[in-house]
């Protein structure tokens, strides 16, 4: 039986950040953002969250700050 490979995980860069940022501005659904940036939709949603923020207060600088 062939072992499964997993897909090797790329973090969110700041410049993703501010992509996502712009996009939600634009009233861009996740899924379209999710599209464009080349990640799946819930990982968007989870960076988001992940920031403190909602779509309305999502910011890229203070979700870069909250990982450093």
């Amino acid at each position: 039986m062939a072992e499964r490979t997993k897909a090797p995980y790329h973090h969110t860069t700041f410049k993703d950040r501010v992509l996502i940022e712009q996009m939600i501005q634009d009233n861009v659904p996740t899924s379209g953002i999710a599209l464009i940036i080349g990640k799946h939709k819930n990982s968007i949603s989870m960076e988001i969250a992940y920031s403190g923020a909602d779509r309305k207060s999502y910011s890229a600088l203070n979700a870069q700050l909250r990982i450093t």
